[in-house]
């Protein structure tokens, strides 16, 4: 696998997204320091959902603000922020490097200076002492182990170079390789501390996006109370075929009424309106977001 091009694959957004994320930026920040609604459905199917309810309320705008409900305009931002924020944590975890390679190339290097350490240390070349190895339960102590090595040997060319035939290209390359995975190691461990921030970033545009969410759906199921249709108009946000799918499967499924659960919900109504400003493809950041 090229893992070079992979952690630099661009990606492209919504420029709607972009701005509905930037603009609730502070109020997510905010949210993001207090408790957050779990994310137990899929986000892109929820938000396509609440950018469809936005569209069905829309004949109903008026009288809900006369009960001070404004929530539809807020979710539909909101909506559009959360496929900002999932894109953008799932832009970070992409760009994790595969070491699975690239530890096989540093781990056979390791076992070849390993036996020459060893051999070195029984004629009393190199001492016992000055080389500690970590073993090989991580990537992280494989390059170590591979670098501390190699540097002992370089330190002591002048006597080990006649018991090792001369050979220094083997420890050059060895060493390289495991400056390599360590480099590695080293950009994965900050991109995994940046995908936790992108995580609490989504969890709460998506727990403002709900609470807006709820805040419609009961101002609807009392607009609407006498016609009896306030649940087509605002649907559930669970995807009724992921759990049918997962039915058939023998799985447990999101939304299925399991050890006091929710029961499981309907399908969602298609929108009498308009189609909701949502793009079919998935949604990506367009930039790095590394400022």
């Amino acid at each position: 696998m090229d893992t070079e091009s992979k952690s630099k694959e661009t990606f492209t957004s919504s420029a709607a997204s972009a701005v509905a994320y930037e603009k609730w930026k502070d109020e997510i920040a905010k949210a993001a320091e207090g408790t957050l609604a779990p994310v137990n459905v899929d986000l892109g199917y929820a938000a396509k959902v609440m950018l469809t309810v936005a569209t069905n309320v829309a004949p109903y705008r008026a009288e809900l603000e006369k009960y001070g409900i404004d929530a539809a305009s807020k979710m539909e931002e909101l909506a559009l922020a959360v496929v900002y924020a999932n894109a953008l944590h799932a832009w970070t975890l992409n760009r994790a490097i595969p070491l699975d390679e690239q530890s096989k190339e540093v781990l056979a290097h390791r076992r070849v200076l390993v036996a020459e350490l060893e051999l070195l240390q029984l004629r009393g070349i190199i001492d016992p002492a000055a080389v500690n190895l970590e073993g090989t339960t991580s990537y992280l102590a494989i390059g170590e182990d591979v670098r501390a090595i190699a540097t002992a040997f370089l330190a002591a060319w002048d006597r080990v170079a006649p018991e090792l035939g001369g050979r220094i290209e083997h420890v050059n390359e060895a060493l390289v390789a495991a400056d390599k995975l360590l480099a590695a190691v080293a950009e994965n461990d900050k991109l995994r501390a940046r995908s936790e921030g992108t995580a609490l970033m989504r969890q709460a545009a998506w727990s403002l996006a709900l609470a807006a969410y709820r805040e419609l759906e009961r101002g609807i199921a009392f607009v609407r109370f006498y016609e009896g249709d306030a649940e087509l108009i605002v649907p559930t946000l669970f995807d009724k075929r992921t759990r049918k799918r997962k039915e058939a499967e023998g799985e447990e499924a999101v939304g299925e009424q399991v050890d006091g659960a929710p029961p499981a919900p309907a399908a969602p109504a298609p929108t009498n309106g308009p189609a909701p400003n949502l793009p079919s493809s998935p949604m990506a950041p367009s930039k790095s977001f590394e400022q």
